[in-house]
């Protein structure tokens, strides 16, 4: 196969709408190659792997009828972006080498003697695309005619926007084109964006992800593989898809898969005719068509999807019945799932673009002080409000007080909501407080990057309002078994599907709760502001036509869509947050008040929004841009602020709030994430977080938080899968032995209180095979990007990365938990009452984030070391975790650097001192033992020295900054 292939042609017949990116599966394409190329000789492939194979669902929720590939041919507005995809299709995969760049203890000889290179050291690379055989490769890339597949029913727009407009009033259908390149813009930063180029610059970030997720999505693609009978009368069958829990790949009801049905030869157990086509002077080369397969490129359309067993049910016409059903699947991007994204961005761009003065949709995307109102006096701490919710705090309150005054300006409001802190709880409060007051004239859109996150927000509220009053919008495609129980009389149902009500039923609902991206449903129905609007004064216009020409104003009624909020903001990109954002907006004539609120809870320092291009600021959601602008970050009542003594007035009215006080987690767990994240601000509140205490697997001051040194290995399972093919042995061991210590303690009695996370997927499906084969079914474990807005009582985090050779793949491919601030946040901020963490601390130690824990975890003997070593391990530097010690800092002079202690450290430390003084251990430190256990009590007891000025200092400020509280609040 040496040499240029030389370009096939057609000779007999050719498909009537070929497309050349439709199948162009770059070289290898298989996820795993003992699950994607099945031999349908043999069915017994992998017991071990299909043994790990039950893992979770991450949330990802795409919503399609139509596949991006399939509608190439009929957008040709972006033809280039079409062929930049095809250019990736094409482009080789890695290298089969690397070069070797870690030594180990052995004296750095290379692992591997490879071919002659020059005496250049090198290892394989484990990173290697899965092998695909050749044939199967070439039928996919071979032309076929196209057979389609109607769609699932879904909402018909035309006729429902019919149903209110009429024929003579009737809108125009929506016609996005595809996202587009623009080579001349740099999104590699927010400092290019600007109103003028809002469009280019986001298109040129959705043409980039969307390349991304193309590549990503051929990697699913499966080959070979039975496709089972469902019903023959409706040409329905099953298609097992390994990783569908999990969402890799993520299908849903109504996306489109390609079928490419293989005719098998019995006696090779390979598709018929493909080794002499594929021979130098065969078909290939002469142009012939592909024998291997029937010649048709079927569009199957997805009807189900069982998650727990990873089965859909696909419909797919045109399958020759004349023995067993074996195929080629290729899972495609479907265009529904950034049709959305680009239409809300030209929608935007359009509306800015419109006019050059300051408009409603101006302040929101840009605010600055213009917008704001200036505070000349110190504000009541007594608000007006009777509080739904007796439990809110003070800062909770005054957000409350402060959306519904608007006294900040026409500018976004913002919940900066660390973890723990109440966020969910305030947005309930504000959307309750406006649904039940009489002055507020509107409906209120709640929207949520993902549909558990709108779920609990619906689940949250339902308790206050009926059926009547709020309306839990889904999209089509979602099945009624993934519907909490409890909402579904919240939603409304037409023909065995979630639809959207008739206008009169849907103007009535005080709440509509829904994602962001099924906020569209509303954009296509035109029951947007601007929709609404423009229809109503069409037809006041029509019917009184001699009032208009006289210049007599019509009635101005005030918005439909008085007030947006999205909750977990900071997980939804910009684009995202901008459809329900053009719902709301008003038209570029509005000039009456009172304008749309808009406002968004969520916390930055959290995991980011789902992308699958990470060179692009796509990555950097809406909140976290306005929460890093000046008007925001450098307000003196910035969190970066709180704790300096008061600002002085005047000043700008603060148009977001620093909730600080958490209700999760004892303090030691806080310790950490309040001084890395939030500025030392975070203030302990939760009670009940002590009843572990007592449990006999602490260490040091007894504080319920462990780190657990780890020396095995980490092997790797399947490296191509998304969300990471590397597990560890011996941490899961430890993880499950810590479980069941717990349980048999009696401390911990229902096995769904305690939570075992790994941010690698593989990882993830070998603790639960461990879990389930001494039969703790009920543990909670799952990956950690899962456990995001979650919560348990104990948790244990395996980090499984062992060696640091394979680190910086780990960074490109955005897997793993180093050098990962916000996943690191998240994992460590979702236990309540114990967190033990797995790990080796010579790879850990590379991370600022982790060297501050296990520094935390060191000095305080919050640490256990290895007990059994990994024999695998012997010759690596890592394997010696008993020998790691923290490393000093040190300033520009080369001094030691002063211990860095945290405000709630230093409160636990004089908390415990009494508890600690004059015990054996502190004894044994004073005798002079230079053991390594003693090594960690003469730095805790450094600390506490280093602290008692802090101690006092802090009395000092507390004091000062209790005065101003009693005035100003302690936001």
């Amino acid at each position: 196969m040496a040499g240029k292939k030389k370009k096939e042609k057609w000779t007999t017949w050719k498909p009537s709408q070929p497309d050349p990116a439709i199948f162009q599966i770059p070289k290898p394409a298989s996820k795993d190659t003992r699950l994607r190329i099945t031999n349908p000789g043999n069915q017994s492939v992998s017991k071990e792997k299909q043994a790990l194979s039950d893992t979770s669902e991450t949330g990802q929720e795409p919503d399609s009828t139509q596949s991006l590939e399939a509608d190439a041919s009929e957008n040709a507005s972006s033809s280039s972006f079409r062929d930049n995809i095809e250019q990736v299709s094409k482009s080789p995969g890695p290298k089969s080498y690397q070069k070797d760049t870690e030594n180990t203890t052995s004296g750095g000889k290379a692992t591997n003697p490879g071919p002659s290179n020059g005496g250049s050291q090198w290892r394989p690379d484990i990173y290697v695309h899965s092998f695909v055989p050749e044939a199967y490769l070439a039928i996919n890339q071979s032309p076929a005619i196209p057979i389609s597949t109607p769609a699932v029913g879904g909402i018909d727009f035309d006729s429902y926007v019919a149903t209110f407009t009429g024929t003579y009033f009737r809108l125009l259908p929506r016609k996005t084109p595809l996202p587009q390149l623009h080579e001349q813009m740099n999104v590699k930063s927010l400092d290019n964006l600007s109103r003028l180029n809002l469009r280019h610059y986001f298109e040129t970030c959705l043409a980039s992800d969307l390349e991304a997720q193309i590549r990503e999505t051929k990697a699913y693609d499966l080959f070979g593989v039975f496709l089972g009978i469902k019903d023959l009368s409706q040409q329905s069958y099953t298609l097992r898809v390994s990783g569908l829990r999990e969402g890799t790949p993520a299908v849903t009801l109504g996306d489109t898969v390609m079928l490419r049905q293989l005719i098998m030869d019995p006696a090779t157990k390979l598709p018929q005719g493909m080794t002499s086509w594929l021979m130098p002077g065969g078909g290939r080369e002469k142009g012939h068509p592909a024998p291997g397969f029937t010649g048709y490129q079927i569009s199957a359309v997805v009807q189900g999807v069982d998650k727990i067993n990873e089965i859909i049910i696909v419909r797919a016409p045109g399958l020759i019945l004349t023995g067993p059903l074996v195929c080629n699947v290729c899972f495609v991007v479907q265009a529904r799932t950034v049709e959305a994204l680009q239409s809300a961005v030209i929608d935007v761009a359009q509306a800015l673009d419109s006019k050059t003065e300051r408009t409603w949709l101006y302040n929101m995307l840009f605010p600055d002080k213009e917008s704001g109102i200036v505070q000349t006096t110190f504000p009541s701490v007594v608000f007006p409000q009777t509080w739904l919710d007796q439990s809110l705090n003070y800062e909770q309150k005054k957000a409350v007080n402060a959306v519904h005054s608007r006294n900040y300006g026409e500018l976004p409001y913002i919940i900066n909501g660390p973890p723990g802190t109440g966020k969910t709880k305030l947005i309930c409060e504000i959307i309750g407080q406006f649904a039940t007051s009489p002055d507020f004239l509107g409906s209120i859109l709640l929207c949520a990057p993902s549909n558990s996150a709108a779920d609990t927000l619906a689940d949250r509220l339902r308790t206050n309002f009926d059926p009547k009053a709020m309306l839990r919008l889904n999209n089509y495609s979602r099945t009624f078994a993934e519907v909490p129980q409890t909402l579904l009389h919240y939603c409304y149902v037409e023909g065995d599907i979630f639809h959207l009500p008739p206008l009169p039923i849907l103007m009535g609902y005080k709440i509509v709760v829904t994602t962001c991206r099924d906020a569209d449903i509303l954009v296509q129905a035109r029951v947007t502001n601007r929709d609404l609007v423009n229809l109503q004064r069409s037809m006041t216009t029509t019917l009184n036509p001699f009032h208009h020409r006289h210049g007599l104003l019509s009635p101005t009624y005030p918005l439909h869509w008085a007030a947006l909020v999205v909750d977990e903001a900071a997980q939804a990109t910009e684009p995202e947050t901008m459809i329900p954002l053009s719902v709301v907006m008003p038209p570029d004539t509005w000039t009456s008040t009172p304008t749309p609120i808009f406002v968004m809870a969520g916390d930055q320092h959290q995991l980011n929004p789902r992308t699958y291009n990470k060179s692009t600021t796509l990555q950097v959601s809406f909140f976290e841009r306005l929460s890093n602008a000046p008007l925001y970050a450098s307000h003196p009542l910035a969190r970066k602020n709180l704790n300096r003594i008061g600002p002085r007035l005047p000043m700008l009215q603060s148009p977001f709030v620093n909730l600080i006080r958490n209700y999760r987690s004892h303090p030691a767990i806080l310790a950490v994430p309040s001084s890395l994240f939030y500025n030392n601000t975070l203030i302990p509140e939760a009670t009940r977080v002590d009843s572990l205490l007592t449990w006999s697997g602490w260490y040091g001051r007894g504080w319920p938080i462990l780190f657990e040194c780890n020396s095995g290995i980490d092997d790797c399972e399947d490296v191509q899968s998304i969300g990471g093919g590397w597990y560890n042995v011996f941490e899961a061991a430890k993880a499950i032995t810590y479980a069941q210590d717990l349980l048999k303690s009696g401390m911990i009695t229902e096995q769904r209180d305690i939570c075992i996370m790994s941010p690698f997927a593989s990882q993830v499906r070998l603790l639960r095979k461990r879990a389930r084969s001494i039969g703790l079914m009920g543990l909670n474990i799952g990956p950690t990007q899962a456990f995001q807005g979650l919560e348990s009582r104990f948790v244990i985090l395996c980090t499984t990365r062992a060696r640091r050779r394979f680190m910086e793949a780990d960074q490109m491919r955005g897997i793993g938990i180093i050098e990962e601030r916000k996943k690191f946040n998240v994992a460590i901020t979702r236990a309540k009452e114990g967190l033990i963490v797995i790990g080796n601390p010579f790879v850990l130690a590379t991370d600022s984030c982790w060297l501050a824990f296990m520094k935390f975890c060191w000095r305080n003997s919050l640490w256990q070391t290895e007990r059994d070593h990994d024999p695998k391990m012997r010759d690596l530097m890592e394997s010696k975790v008993n020998d790691w010690i923290p490393p000093e800092e040190l300033d520009q002079q080369g001094n030691v650097k002063p211990l860095k202690i945290s405000g709630l450290e230093a409160a636990l430390v004089y908390k415990e001192r009494e508890k600690w003084q004059g015990s054996k251990a502190a004894k044994r430190f004073m005798s002079g033992d230079d053991s390594q256990e003693d090594a960690m009590w003469r730095t805790g007891l450094q600390a506490e020295e280093e602290v008692e000025d802090l101690y006092l200092e802090g009395r000092a400020i507390s004091a000062e900054v209790a005065k101003y509280d009693l005035v100003e609040g302690s936001e």
